[in-house]
């Protein structure tokens, strides 16, 4: 009887452990995709910047 208690909360862990590491994944790729967001879109105003600073130049 103990040793099947045992394996049900062995069971049990494991279950909450991947829970928990696909939870931290999903997590860390939805802050890696809003971090390569952000990224793109400081690029983008860079060469806007730059843009706008070779427009000036020039005029």
């Amino acid at each position: 009887m103990f040793p099947f208690i045992d394996v049900q909360l062995v069971q049990a862990k494991q279950k909450v452990i991947s829970m928990l590491l696909i939870f931290l994944l999903g997590h860390h790729l939805q802050l890696i995709n809003y971090i390569v967001l952000s990224l793109e879109m400081l690029q983008i105003r860079i060469v806007l910047a730059l843009l706008h600073i070779r427009l000036i130049i020039l005029m």
